[in-house]
């Protein structure tokens, strides 16, 4: 059609002449403080292993529950019976080093809770006290839950379920004895919420370091690892640690890996460090120089030691602030994902002002909605304070026309200049919203249907109307030829 179109104008020129928060065991949100009410009430329930490896889901004596069984990643209402599950696990043995399982989301809010991700922590020990973190991993997939439901007899809240499965390989070189495992769920910014732990017995192959005492220096001021000391970015920064060798002995490199406030989120940095040889027995003091950063933020270290590229140690953990101002956007949640021409798309937004715990004053969140298809559906400005507290904002934006699954861009600024930007794809996951998703896909059909014949019918006229201009031009082109031929033939005869 567009060559078509090029050929025409060509014609008629010839004719004539643009698209660990609060939970500080492995890496706390920030150095901010969350106000107790701010948090979503999501918990995890029902962790339950399949610790013998078989097809479909097993419990721990490897009886198959049913071999055709496969779950969704997530999914909502309790669809899945949990008797199609195994019973949660109270202690275990694990032969290989790959666990699989599943747990249940619970959300008591009466907001959907989407873009949530879930850590799966190893302790060493089967108490908080004795706790020693070993590893630590973040899903790549991510769980939403439907909203609560309110029992209108005697107002009781009757959570919403999503049921996840999962698979963690722990380190192979860990020493035999008794851990933890735990599954916490976190927003994409790292906010903590609800966990669920289970005790193990897992075997390994006994090369394995323990971190036993850490803490973060600078400036001569010693504070907890996970405390965030505050600090100019000129400023030294170490991480200082004792590590227990109670295998053979063993050379190991310690890795570093730098995150943006929380393992959740970007990493802007990772490098190793030299090499370091332990003795059987021994008991190693390691003082490491972190990076500087110029712009300011919380930033979190990682550090692991690794073996030809097998990780041989716990995780030792150190949090720093550069001082300066910033803000985030911790969490953003809506009602539903459906909305009815005429409702309100209702939006809680919740930020946070600097790392460094200053006061900014206030700030401004930008609130943008936008349908699948990238189409404008509404805007909202809100004032927020940008201090060391957590601060929820509550945002109706009105629906002119059905829509479901919106996108969500929201902006934190202050006097202009853009302090930070999260935005949230909801996925398709109600009913309701899923009917209406077929119902809006079969009129988007029958639209593109009937561009297309209206398309069709364009191209046939631009067909004629092509052909035309090529008749004219040829009969143009013939008129000229012949009036030139009579004009000589004329002169000759005279």
């Amino acid at each position: 059609m567009r060559s078509r179109f090029i050929l025409l104008c060509s014609a008629l020129f010839i004719i004539s002449i643009f698209v660990f928060g609060i939970f500080a065991l492995a890496g706390n949100w920030t150095a901010n403080a969350a106000t107790a009410d701010i948090l979503p009430r999501v918990v995890v329930d029902n962790l339950r292993l399949s610790v013998v490896q078989v097809n479909g889901v097993a419990d721990s004596s490897g009886e198959k529950i049913d071999e055709n069984y496969t779950a969704p990643k997530s999914v909502g209402g309790g669809t899945i019976p949990l008797d199609k599950i195994n019973e949660p696990t109270t202690n275990a043995t694990v032969n290989t080093n790959e666990i699989s399982g599943v747990f249940e989301v619970l959300n008591y809010e009466n907001y959907y809770m989407p873009d949530l991700y879930y850590k799966i922590r190893l302790f060493k020990g089967t108490s908080f006290e004795t706790f020693q973190l070993i590893d630590t991993r973040v899903s790549d997939d991510t769980i939403s839950v439907s909203p609560a439901n309110v029992n209108e007899a005697d107002k009781s809240i009757q959570p919403e379920t999503a049921i996840k499965l999962f698979k963690y390989s722990y380190p192979n070189n860990i020493i035999e004895g008794e851990y933890t495992l735990m599954i916490q769920i976190v927003t994409g910014r790292g906010m903590e919420l609800g966990w669920k732990t289970t005790p193990l017995h897992l075997r390994g192959n006994n090369k394995f370091l323990d971190i036993i005492t850490s803490k973060v220096t600078s400036g001569g001021k010693d504070v907890l690892p996970l405390q965030g000391i505050i600090v100019a970015p000129t400023d030294d920064v170490f991480t200082t640690f004792n590590v227990e060798n109670k295998g053979e002995e063993i050379t190991a490199t310690p890795n570093i890996k730098i995150y943006q406030r929380d393992s959740t989120m970007p990493v802007v940095n990772e490098y190793n460090d030299q090499p370091t040889t332990f003795k059987k027995g021994e008991i190693k003091e390691i003082k490491l120089l972190l990076p500087k950063f110029q712009t300011p933020e919380s930033y979190l270290a990682e550090i692991k030691f690794k073996q030809g590229g097998e990780v041989v140690s716990g995780i030792n953990y150190a949090r720093w602030v550069v001082e300066g101002g910033n803000g985030k956007v911790i969490y953003i949640k809506t009602d539903k994902d459906y909305f009815r021409a005429g409702e309100n798309i209702n939006l809680t937004v919740e930020n946070v002002g600097p790392a460094d715990m200053t006061d900014l004053g206030q700030g401004t969140l930008e609130v943008v909605i936008t349908d699948q298809q990238g189409n404008f559906i509404g805007k909202a400005l809100n004032d927020v304070p940008l201090n060391f507290n957590t601060f929820s904002s509550k945002i109706s934006i009105p629906v002119k026309s059905d829509l479901v699954s919106p996108k969500i861009d929201v902006k934190l600024t202050k006097n202009g200049k853009i302090l930070d930007e999260r935005n949230v794809s909801l996925p398709v996951f109600s009913f309701v919203a899923k009917s209406m998703q077929e119902t809006i896909n079969a009129q988007q059909e029958i639209e593109n249907k009937n561009k297309a014949e209206k398309n069709k019918k364009n191209e046939k006229y631009l067909d004629y109307i092509l052909l035309v201009s090529i008749a004219i031009i040829f009969a143009a082109v013939i008129f000229f030829i012949y009036k030139f031929y009579q004009h000589k033939s004329k002169n000759k005869n005279e």
